[in-house]
């Protein structure tokens, strides 16, 4: 597919490369023309302004903007809302305000564009492991990006999946489910197959395994600084709060016992880094 980036930041240019690699064009634009020209040079397509950078969009036009939440946001949105027609999509990545977002979907779709908001999370790492994204729009734009976002998202992961997770996690959706069934009381029984989506939704929801692939790489990341000769407080801090808030992530998806114990554990266990840490340059 072919898309365009607008702001060539770290998270910007590492997105656009990470879509070149999936087999995706980009173009790309940036306040930056040396920005352009870097990307140019390692595939993308250069615009030397917003008025080319439109020009070289795909049908449908799609612009991905990665730029500061606030003004910087809102003033590229308006400018490219100006020169879409109908069917066109302008992703905001960033990190708007939820209400802005709304504001901004809401007065384009009388103009027959979609918008959608990608609460987009990954930092430096993101290039090589993939962006976490939280995804909210219309449903036919979201179809139509699925290539994009399978081509940025981490993925399952290759490592060996959470002995039992999966049916446990489907066991204990479909038990909820049908207790709730049962609450509500309804006259005549819910669909069998509707039922069955929902449980492999909330199935899917619980599953942890992106998180555990990201805290085992921030892990070893960790390991291979503190066995390092240079200064590294500052970077071992970093990654333990990462760590604790994919922790954290594991907390609120999963259920059982086991889980809930580990999570303990693990908490207790950083903490006691974080606490060495304090001493580390």
């Amino acid at each position: 597919m072919r898309l365009g980036m607008v702001g060539l930041g770290r998270m910007g240019a590492n997105m656009a490369r990470r879509l070149m690699r999936g087999g995706h064009e980009v173009v790309v634009t940036d306040l930056s023309a040396d920005a352009v020209k870097g990307m140019a040079g390692e595939g993308a397509i250069a615009s030397s302004s917003l008025e080319d950078f439109v020009t070289k969009l795909g049908s449908p036009r799609i612009a991905w903007l990665m730029v500061p939440a606030g003004g910087p946001t809102e003033s590229s949105v308006q400018a490219l809302a100006l020169k879409f027609d109908p069917g066109d999509i302008l992703i905001d990545g960033g990190n708007s305000y939820f209400k802005d977002d709304i504001r901004r979907s809401q007065i384009l779709v009388g103009k027959g564009i979609h918008y959608v908001d990608v609460g987009t999370s990954g930092g430096v790492w993101g290039l090589e492991r993939g962006y976490c994204m939280m995804i909210g729009g219309p449903k036919e734009a979201f179809q139509q990006l699925d290539p994009i976002f399978k081509t940025l998202a981490p993925g399952r992961g290759d490592i060996p999946r959470t002995p039992g997770r999966e049916k446990m996690a489907a066991k204990l959706s479909d038990e909820a489910i049908q207790e709730r069934v049962r609450e509500l009381r309804l006259e005549s029984p819910p669909d069998e197959t509707a039922v069955a989506q929902e449980i492999v939704r909330v199935a899917a929801r619980s599953d942890i395994t992106e998180e555990v692939t990201r805290f085992t790489a921030h892990l070893a990341h960790w390991s291979a600084l503190a066995d390092g000769t240079e200064p590294c407080g500052r970077k071992l801090d970093f990654l333990l709060q990462e760590m604790n808030r994919e922790i954290n992530t594991i907390g609120s998806k999963a259920d059982g016992l086991q889980i809930s114990e580990l999570i303990i554990s693990a908490k207790a266990e950083l903490e006691r880094m974080r606490e060495q840490v304090q001493n580390v340059e």
